[in-house]
């Protein structure tokens, strides 16, 4: 990958910042570690070509500071990095020589090396279903199966090298919604990939492929493992990823919700009657639901809060509300905006309604057609109720009075 502001050019005799190079991380498990340039290129020239430099840093991505450097490093060749702190993730940055780039070979970027360690690496996943690894819902985990061995079942084929995990719904968990496993970021000693299986046992452990299970992935090229199942409040399920084969690979996993909307919204209208602006929504059930709050602007932008209005938690009975606005603004568009509140906190916001409360009837204007309440065309000296219809489509109620004539 291309080079970044990152990089400490001035280690080695070129500068290692301006050229393409390979971003390499790695996780201490100990205070220091060896460092093996393994690049074989076959070919003229090759003993040079092979030639790399090794930049060492701390911190993270954007704000990395380096701890070590080694130029012309030949294939074959190793150095040990110390002063490591346990359990810290590493950067190294691995670029041609100057001395191989002047012998040629533009193309010639790739680079092979290999990193050990005294202390090997030790998985934070569980060795065994008994020992398996909690996840807490929709946290990201960066894990591996790397020296792990074979710990127990698989829904298919043979493990050598499984990583344990279990992941419980809250209880809140509502009814009908559906979890999701996500592994990705795979980054694998072979091609073989990982093996996956989400077992549907609750709190027992799976001894045999034959128990349930609702996830059963075999291997393949994907990076990126993506399923989905339905479960319960309180459903736990205990999940095996296996390297193929023996392949061993650094992954992240995620087991999260699929959200599933807290209510049903049948309807969200807004009219003005009598003086005020009656607002009403109706729900056909309800997942889970604190609350509606209901807000009003006069630009469709800044919205001031209304009214609250609890929810019913989980139900399945419809429910109508509404609300009655006296205080709106007079000769203007008022928007009226509703949103709901679970008891997790997440907040959905549904559509507008705007009441158009703009004066209509300009005392200047004169009506294009009147009609008393059977339909029949009146004049404007009809004593009754007279409907008077306006060019904009608008309709003016008028109730004469013989006073009034």
């Amino acid at each position: 990958m291309p080079a970044t502001a990152g990089v400490d050019g001035t280690c080695t005799t070129d500068d290692d910042s301006g050229q393409i190079g390979t971003w390499l991380k790695v996780e201490a498990t100990t205070t220091s570690f060896t460092i093996t340039n393994e690049t074989d290129y076959a070919g003229p020239g090759a003993s040079i070509i092979e030639r790399k430099d090794y930049a060492v840093f701390s911190g993270s991505c954007g704000s990395l500071t380096q701890i070590d450097c080694q130029a012309d490093v030949n294939n074959g060749t190793s150095f040990t990095v110390s002063g490591l702190t346990t359990g810290v993730m590493y950067y190294i940055y691995v670029t041609r020589s100057a001395n191989s780039i002047a012998e040629g070979c533009i193309g010639c970027n790739m680079a092979a090396t290999c990193i050990t360690s005294t202390v090997p690496y030790v998985s934070d996943a569980g060795e065994d279903c008994t020992s398996a690894m909690s996840l807490t819902t929709n946290t990201t985990y960066s894990t591996s199966n790397a020296n792990q061995t074979s710990g127990g079942a698989l829904c298919a084929g043979s493990t050598e090298n499984d990583a344990w995990f279990q992941w419980c719904a809250p209880l809140s968990w509502p009814m009908g919604q559906s979890a999701y496993i996500n592994v990705n970021n795979q980054t694998c000693n072979s091609t073989s990939g990982l093996q996956l299986s989400v077992w549907n046992t609750h709190t027992v452990c799976p001894s045999s492929s034959l128990d349930p299970n609702v996830v059963c992935q075999n291997p393949g090229n994907q990076v990126d493992y993506y399923y989905t199942w339905p479960t319960g409040p309180g459903r736990c399920h205990y999940i095996t990823i296996d390297g193929f084969a023996g392949t061993a690979c650094s992954f992240d996993i995620t087991v999260g919700s699929i959200i599933v909307l807290p209510v049903e919204l049948i309807s969200f209208t807004g009219e003005h009657i009598d003086n005020k602006n009656r607002i009403e929504w109706s729900i056909a059930s309800q997942s889970n639901n604190k609350q509606f709050t209901l807000y009003r602007s006069n630009d469709g932008i800044s919205y001031d809060k209304l009214y609250e209005e609890q929810g019913q938690g989980t139900t399945t009975t419809q429910y109508n509300y509404s609300f009655d606005d006296y205080f709106f603004t007079k000769n203007a568009y008022n928007y009226y905006r509703l949103t709901q509140e679970d008891f997790d906190g997440h907040i959905k916001v549904f559509d507008l309604v705007v009441v158009d409360n703009r004066d209509r009837f300009d005392r200047n204007s004169k009506p294009i057609k009147s009609v008393d309440i059977m339909g029949r065309p009146v004049d404007q000296f009809h004593q009754g109720i007279r409907l008077d219809q306006y060019h904009d489509g608008s309709v003016r109620k008028v109730f004469v009075s013989p006073e009034t004539r």
